[in-house]
């Protein structure tokens, strides 16, 4: 477990609590188990925002990211009902893969909360997925209230489908 502390001119505003878990799924799978938890330790509200909460409409990202490796052709990228960037980009699902030539990356929402948070994705420009915490509004935290969110992301030899991708995610998240 790590603690941090996010300060400013005036002082510390947030102490950010951050659990990195590891744990082997399969011969071919691992995942990495991410939790992090931000208290707001002054007298007032605060809120966290995004690019493009501040001005880039599309450039929602923040919270959890996980840049993948770029290869010749961009990588898949589904959730259980929809596929391709701009159909996944910017919606909510339980979980979402990205899948590579040789490799998948599937990460799932595992608090109620994260669950919530749209995805951020990019394939066509370089690979990467994440969760969009402050997607089109900033997020509030109360003066000495904590938000906290869980992505788990299950690395994988291969190419998953829908299924693979699915049972993989569901082992890793109930652990």
């Amino acid at each position: 477990m790590e603690e941090l502390r996010w300060v400013a001119a005036g002082g510390e505003l947030l102490r950010e609590r951050r659990t990195v878990v590891a744990a082997e799924l399969t011969d071919t799978a691992w995942a990495l188990d991410f939790t992090f938890a931000l208290t707001n330790v002054t007298d007032r509200p605060l809120s966290i925002g995004s690019p493009a909460t501040n001005g880039r409409p599309g450039a929602a990202y923040g919270g959890f990211f996980w840049r993948a490796r770029k290869e010749e052709r961009a990588p898949d990228v589904f959730t259980a009902d929809t596929e391709g960037e701009p159909e996944v980009h910017g919606r909510r699902a339980d979980w979402l893969a990205l899948v590579g030539s040789t490799w998948t990356l599937v990460l799932a929402g595992a608090t109620e909360r994260t669950r919530r948070d749209p995805w951020f994705v990019r394939t066509a420009e370089y690979p990467g997925v994440g969760s969009s915490l402050a997607h089109t509004e900033r997020v509030p935290i109360a003066a000495g209230d904590t938000l906290v969110r869980r992505v788990v992301t299950v690395v994988a030899d291969g190419r998953l489908d829908r299924h693979g991708a699915a049972a993989l995610v569901r082992k890793a998240v109930s652990r």
